[in-house]
């Protein structure tokens, strides 16, 4: 049997949101802040529905890793890792080492970006499939050189990297409506909330 486990990253395998350790871990906790201040009102109307996800990062980035030189963006990625190990869900913890005893292939797909993802994933053996930052002369624009790794574009990552007909069983883990779309591609999907997993029916 040939299987793949594709798994979201902020809220289904970690606590809280990656971004915010890598930029505390590159800036500081005050331009953290100013960050969120600034994206505010966009947060909140996610919170009531809304879809519109565009922009977002690029906003908080301006006030935080905009203008940083790639060689102290990658340190900070390499410095997060031991703290996303810490954050990650007890049982979630427990499902990764099960789909790794069963030789699954285990691909992280996240909207949180590469450079501060690339370490922990490299370092459990996984695959990863995830937003990617912009860098000018080596310096970071504020940009993404890719769409965000969000809701459908994730099924486009997934199936522009992988042929899922030549796998037999294909799981899938995410938290948001934005996974979704990725949920929809399994034989197994699972909805996580704060780190408890049940079946997801479609």
């Amino acid at each position: 049997m040939k299987t793949i486990a594709f798994f979201d990253f902020d809220g289904t395998i970690i606590k809280g949101d990656s971004m915010l350790l890598f930029t505390r871990e590159c800036c500081g906790r005050w331009d953290v802040m100013i960050g969120l201040i600034a994206i505010l009102p966009k947060l909140i109307s996610i919170k009531l529905g809304s879809n519109k996800f565009f922009g977002l990062k690029e906003k908080f980035f301006k006030h935080t890793i905009k203008g940083k030189k790639r060689s102290e963006l990658e340190q900070c990625g390499e410095s997060i890792s031991p703290k996303l190990e810490d954050n990650i869900w007890p049982l979630i913890k427990d499902r990764l080492q099960w789909h790794i005893d069963k030789k699954h292939e285990v691909i992280i797909v996240s909207a949180s970006a590469e450079i501060w993802l690339k370490t922990w994933a490299e370092q459990n053996g996984f695959g990863l499939i995830s937003s990617k930052l912009e860098f000018k002369e080596d310096i970071f624009s504020g940009k993404l050189s890719t769409p965000n790794c969000k809701g459908e574009e994730k099924v486009r990552r997934i199936q522009e990297s992988y042929n899922l007909s030549e796998y037999d069983e294909i799981y899938a883990y995410g938290d948001t409506r934005s996974d979704i779309p990725m949920l929809k591609l399994a034989d197994h999907p699972y909805w996580i909330s704060r780190g408890k997993m049940s079946p997801f029916s479609i």
